[in-house]
């Protein structure tokens, strides 16, 4: 999708600090398409990006380098 979209490659982003949020929210809206033109984003359409939303906002925290509990051999503490 890179080479066709003509967008940074997303490991090089990485490498150089330069892979933000807004880099990933850039790259996901080039990639979506309104395949079938109907004005609305439906089965039969393109996303950028999918996630199984259950763990989507654990995913980010841990990506992000958060931890939401800590656990030890003292017991369960928060992260943060």
């Amino acid at each position: 999708m890179q080479e066709n979209y003509g967008t940074d490659n997303i490991y090089d982003l990485v490498r150089s600090g330069g892979w933000t949020q807004d880099k990933f929210r850039e790259i996901i809206g080039v990639y979506s398409n309104d395949i079938n033109g109907d004005g609305k984003y439906d089965v039969d359409d393109m996303y950028g990006f999918a996630t199984n939303f259950g763990y989507h906002a654990i995913t980010w925290g841990y990506a992000a380098g958060e931890m939401g509990v800590i656990l030890s051999d003292e017991g369960i503490s928060l992260g943060y």
